[in-house]
């Protein structure tokens, strides 16, 4: 559909003017690290009616807890962060690097509330984010053990007021180093 919104509003404009069907999702990254879709997107999205299905829930698994410094980033072979397997793997290992030291306390943080990285990230992508009941998430997974146990992350409720902070206070701290959603 286009990743600006004045592609956006041109879309929705042209298929208006001929009877056309409008688009009715947008897809877009989205998760507790990468929020930039906030401020101008959903807001575009929902003045044109139009939902958005949030992808890479998890930071590209960042947010799984398991590439907390630069050298989990390498120790991963034949994936994403692996540049034999991925010819983006360096662009990705930039993207999320800067992040790392926030994204560690914050796991630090919440093993101390007894909340596993993954499982807080997905209740807060459902219950404290700018995400709409008419919106979704995307969930995706490497095996059918790894989809029952982010399903089963997926199950809790609402995170207390002091956990929703902590992830409040780590976007803060990424913000700027956060690729833009158009990007």
């Amino acid at each position: 559909m286009g990743k600006y919104l004045t592609q956006i509003a041109e879309i929705v404009g042209i298929a208006d003017h001929h009877g056309w069907v409008k688009p009715t999702v947008y897809e877009g990254k989205y998760n507790a690290i990468e929020r930039t879709v906030e401020d101008e997107l959903l807001p575009c999205l929902r003045h044109f009616g139009i939902k958005f299905y949030a992808y890479s829930p998890l930071a590209g698994g960042v947010l799984a807890g398991n590439i907390l410094n630069e050298e989990d980033m390498a120790a991963r072979e034949g994936g994403r962060w692996d540049p034999q397997a991925c010819r983006f793997a360096l662009a990705i290992r930039s993207q999320y690097a800067p992040m790392l030291p926030a994204v560690r306390e914050l796991k630090e943080a919440l093993d101390g509330h007894g909340l596993g990285l993954a499982e807080a990230s997905y209740r807060w992508l459902q219950h404290h984010s700018v995400l709409h009941q008419d919106d979704a998430v995307i969930l995706a997974a490497t095996s059918v053990k790894h989809m029952e146990m982010n399903m089963k992350d997926c199950e809790g409720g609402p995170l207390s007021e002091g956990i929703v902070e902590l992830f409040d206070r780590t976007w803060l701290r990424v913000k700027a180093s956060a690729a833009h959603y158009a990007s």
